[in-house]
């Protein structure tokens, strides 16, 4: 005879996932130019001028305050043209950032209230590339300003090289554009 105990303690984890709105909350910078309707968004070099800087952004339901256990960032990769290129993600550490397609909101970091934490991550296939940003997603919620809205990310290549690394976007076909799945 078996005998299973159940520990009155433990919490079942709830999973969501947070959904590109609508393609004003994707894009890149194009050397000055934004580019908001592309079917995807490149990931440039580290420079400043002349680069691409992707940004994603997305309507997060979470109250202020709130702790995530995981937070990971989905992104469909289907062109790399530096496999050890790294690219460097950003949250906008602003309450109720506002989307993308105002060119103004470039995600370029010059023009970007960066988090303190930051993450570093290398595009090594072509393949959709799932990257922790839990402790973005928590700086973001911990803000005594926050509320229940905006949360974006910028993507800026980084020092690895030269890189155009190519990331599917909104307007791309169903299911492949970024995602946020948050785990509380």
């Amino acid at each position: 005879m078996s005998k299973f105990v159940i520990n009155p303690y433990s919490v079942a984890s709830t999973i969501t996932t947070y959904e590109i709105p609508s393609g004003g909350w994707d894009g890149f910078d194009n050397a000055g130019t934004w580019d908001g309707v592309t079917t995807n968004f490149a990931i440039g070099d580290g420079g400043k001028a002349g680069d691409y800087h992707g940004g994603v952004g997305f309507a997060v339901t979470l109250a202020q305050g709130t702790v995530v256990t995981l937070a990971e960032l989905k992104l469909d990769v289907f062109t790399i043209n530096n496999s050890g290129a790294d690219v460097n993600i950003y949250g906008d550490d602003r309450d109720d950032p506002p989307i993308w397609s105002d060119g103004a909101e470039d995600p370029e970091p010059i023009n970007f209230t960066e988090t303190t934490e930051t993450v570093n991550y290398v595009f090594g296939s072509i393949a959709i590339h799932t990257v922790n940003v839990t402790a973005i997603v928590n700086e973001i919620l911990a803000r005594p300003g926050y509320a229940s809205n905006h949360m974006r990310f910028a993507l800026q290549g980084g020092a690895g090289g030269t890189n155009n690394n190519n990331v599917r976007s909104f307007e791309a076909s169903s299911g492949q554009s970024p995602q946020l799945v948050v785990t509380l």
